[in-house]
Order: structure tokens, then C-alpha cells, then sequence
């Protein structure tokens, strides 16, 4: 799982611009409802938390679902209300000007879903139509956290294959699996191979971490990440082609002989030579980043 900074200028504006949009449309659904018990609940217990529910860090957002899930469950239509008015389904239609998912997911600019950086999560408009973009993921399943449904730092960009197959049937929870928007772990888990006769090319994708009980290990585990990437081993299988046709000097001999004469930094050799990204902070995007950083590093073709 990738990490996205969310003190980073674009992020935050991003946010600043979802409230900006969301906020009046939310305001405007809670004075439509009836007058009578549950609208005086929206004024007197969401209303005035509107700010933190709509883009509050996750450290801020969570323990307040927890403590006003308590009388969303409990307290007769009251989440009904929640659903109609934080409604996700109006925000995922797509327009051509109301702010909608589109304008959000070209904001965030993310190319590589977050979750296994396998596939691209691109955003596509053209000529004011919306094409493509990646799905938002509810870190927190909105069926049981509705008040989360339209929470900035809740929505996660992912590829269709992580939000609708992998994690569609898994509720997360917090603190217990790796959060984009909170956990920078790249450094604490190194994906590696071994030999496996067993399987088709001979080669198995495994994971190296020090902590098997923690994050890391349970948004691998419960998303099923290694089983995923095994599927993927003919990538790993070119790298070590690599490494064995052309030794740890590949991007030395690539940059001064293939090269020669072109003014080119480090970064940009890297990535015509293995279509990713070195720094950490590109990893979102381009799919495969961190593994082949990995891989690359473990060969010796890159130097740690």
C-alpha cells in the first residue's frame, strides 16, 4: 500500500476545494428535512462538526463516526437521514460542471491505485467529458459508517480490481490495517523473490517485513497482495534477465553508451530504463514503483 502526503499543496487544496463544493450541498440537504427530532439532531450534533466530517484527518474523522455511530445505529431513521444526506451516489454521477468524483479524482492527480500499485488509476477529461477515473474506495465501508460516505481523507483512489473484487467484502478498521493518507511504511516492508519449483516460471514474489502481526501485515493479508502479485511474476522474471545479461553496471553502461550525449539526470535514466519511478514519492505514479525499486535494489543494479 502506497502513502499519499496529505500536508502536500496539492492535497490540500484538493480538500480545500471539496469542502468548498460539498459543504453547501450537504447544508442544503439537512434544511430540507422535515422539521422534527432528527433535523434537530443534524443542527445540534452534525452540523456544527461539518468541517471534520467532511475533510478531517483520518486521526479526527474516525473517533467521531465512532462516537456518533453510536445514535446513527440506534436512534429510529437516523441513518436513513445520514445516507440521503451525505449521499455518494449523487457525488459519482458524472457532470460536465457540478463538481463531482471527477473534478476530485483530477485534483488528487494519482495515477497507480494506492492500494497494490499494480494498475493504473488515471483521471481522462476531454473537451468537458468525463472519460475515466479511478474508483473511491471507502477505507471505512460506508453501508456501516455512513457519515464517512463523503469524507476526503475516508475516499481512497484505487483500480477497479482492488475496490469492487478485493476489498469489496472486507471491512477495515482503524488501526488496524495501513491508511494512505496517514501510514508512510515504504520503508518498513521490501517485496523479494525466492526459487519455487512448484510454481510456473520457477519464481515466487514474497514479502519482507519485520512486524507479520501489524499494518502491514494485515492490509497484505486481507487484501490478498501476494497472492496478486505472484500472478505478475513475469515482471520479476525480466528484471533478473536483466541483472544476468548485463550485471549491476546496466544503468551505468545504458546512460554512457546508449545515451551518450543527451543530458539526462539519474530519475529520468531510471525510468526510460525500467518504465517506474526511484523516488518514493513518485511511486503513485507509475504501477509497479515500489516493487521493482525493491527488486532492483536487492539485485544491485540500483545502490541503496
Amino acid at each position: 500500500m502506497l502513502y499519499i502526503d496529505p500536508n502536500s499543496s496539492k492535497i490540500q487544496k484538493a480538500a480545500y476545494n471539496f469542502l468548498k463544493e460539498i459543504k453547501p450541498r450537504v447544508i442544503s440537504k439537512i434544511e430540507d428535512l422535515p422539521e422534527g427530532e432528527l433535523k434537530d439532531y443534524f443542527e445540534d450534533n452534525i452540523t456544527p462538526k461539518l468541517n471534520d466530517i467532511l475533510v478531517g484527518h483520518p486521526f479526527v474523522i474516525y473517533p467521531l463516526n465512532e462516537v456518533l455511530k453510536n445514535d446513527i445505529d440506534v436512534i429510529p431513521g437516523l441513518k436513513a437521514a445520514v445516507i440521503a444526506v451525505f449521499d455518494y451516489d449523487d457525488f459519482i454521477i458524472k457532470r460536465k460542471k457540478k463538481y463531482c468524483a471527477y473534478h476530485l479524482a483530477e485534483a488528487i492527480n494519482i495515477r497507480s491505485c494506492v492500494y497494490c500499485n499494480l494498475n493504473y488509476a488515471v483521471t481522462i477529461r476531454e473537451n468537458g467529458k468525463n472519460l475515466v477515473r479511478p474508483d473511491f474506495d471507502h477505507f471505512l465501508d460506508k453501508s456501516t459508517n455512513p457519515l464517512l460516505s463523503l469524507s476526503f481523507f475516508n475516499l481512497i483512489p484505487s483500480c477497479g480490481t482492488c475496490n469492487q473484487k478485493l476489498k469489496n467484502t472486507i471491512h477495515f478498521e482503524y488501526g488496524m490495517q495501513q491508511h494512505p493518507y496517514e501510514d508512510d511504511l515504504l520503508d518498513d516492508f521490501h517485496f523479494s523473490y525466492r526459487y519455487n519449483n512448484k510454481s510456473i516460471d520457477g519464481l515466487e514474489i514474497v514479502l519482507n517485513q519485520e512486524n507479520p502481526e501489524g499494518k502491514i501485515g494485515k492490509s497484505f493479508e486481507d487484501l490478498r497482495m501476494i497472492k496478486i502479485y505472484n500472478g505478475y511474476t513475469q515482471e520479476l522474471h525480466d528484471l533478473l534477465k536483466i541483472r544476468q545479461a548485463f550485471s549491476d553496471k546496466y544503468l551505468s553502461n545504458l546512460g554512457s553508451q546508449v545515451l551518450d550525449g543527451l543530458k539526462i539526470s539519474d530519475e529520468e535514466l531510471y525510468r526510460l530504463a525500467f518504465g517506474t519511478y526511484i523516488s518514493k514519492e513518485d511511486y503513485i505514479n507509475r504501477p509497479f514503483s515500489k516493487f521493482k525499486r525493491d527488486i532492483l535494489g536487492e539485485l544491485g543494479i540500483i545502490k541503496e
